[in-house]
């Protein structure tokens, strides 16, 4: 008996982005990825709002762009602490605070909850990531970009398959667009991260609208925000199978696309499934 996960209606595979800050720069990646169907999660710094978007220096939005940017175009606000802090370094009691603030002023400012978290300067080590759990945080990005298409296997570390300045950034999305996953354990997922005012500063804008007119548009692939995959992830990992894998029940909300002995099935939300 196989079993596998698949992506909603089947498919092998996903792609999401995830960019820090909270840039200016932010509005020109947004409507590119509009653009292409191409969908993400923007980590925001509340506690660094300017009282007016910025032009000069690090130019940051403010908060009534980060209010009518994001969430309207189909993307994900996730926390990057409220301070940019290193978390690592820092006490437990004051990193948490620092977190929850960050949590508490997206939640007011947008009317929609914060479950995501990216560590601020890659910062984190196993006391800080028992922090992010205990701050209600489903997940949180890393930078420590590995190259491959695999499926998280710890979500309070996730590792992205690259960052968008990768030499090869263009050679990974051909690998992953010409690839079949079908026979793999799992489907494939590419997670690209950065920040969006080094597209302005390297003068290299041409980058990311080559990389979203290369991997949008596909129909075997879904176009996602970092919680959804999250929230699919565990969602599958929610599912109940009979001791002799003849049926399954969903328990979650989500309806989960499964692959069974090479034959797809959907097991939609509340839902038994007989195989």
């Amino acid at each position: 008996m196989d079993i596998q996960i698949r992506f909603p209606s089947g498919k092998p595979k996903a792609l999401t982005i995830s960019y820090d800050d909270g840039t200016t720069t932010d509005i020109r990646m947004v409507q590119t990825m509009k653009t292409y169907g191409i969908r993400g999660t923007f980590n925001i710094n509340a506690g660094m709002f300017p009282a007016q978007d910025q032009s000069e220096g690090y130019p940051r939005i403010c908060k009534e762009t980060c209010k009518a940017l994001y969430l309207p175009n189909g993307n994900e606000i996730a926390s990057h602490c409220y301070t940019h802090p290193h978390i690592a370094q820092m006490d437990s009691a004051i990193a948490i605070h620092d977190m929850i603030l960050d949590r508490i002023a997206l939640e007011s400012l947008t009317g929609s909850t914060v479950r995501g978290l990216a560590y601020p300067y890659n910062s984190f080590n196993d006391d800080m990531v028992e922090a992010v759990r205990l701050c209600g945080y489903s997940y949180a990005r890393t930078t420590d970009t590995d190259e491959n298409f695999r499926l998280p296997t710890d979500l309070l570390r996730w590792k992205p398959t690259t960052h968008h300045k990768n030499p090869r950034l263009m050679e990974l999305c051909d690998k992953f667009l010409s690839g079949e996953p079908w026979d793999e354990m799992s489907p494939w997922l590419f997670l690209m991260w950065g920040h969006s005012h080094e597209f302005k500063r390297d003068d290299n804008w041409d980058v990311f609208d080559r990389f979203c007119e290369k991997m949008g548009g596909h129909d075997n692939i879904w176009y996602a925000t970092n919680i959804e995959i999250c929230d699919y992830l565990n969602a599958y990992k929610s599912l109940r199978f009979s001791a002799d894998g003849s049926f399954a029940e969903n328990p979650t909300t989500i309806d989960v696309w499964i692959m069974k002995d090479h034959r797809l099935y959907e097991i939609k939300s509340g839902s038994r499934v007989v195989f």
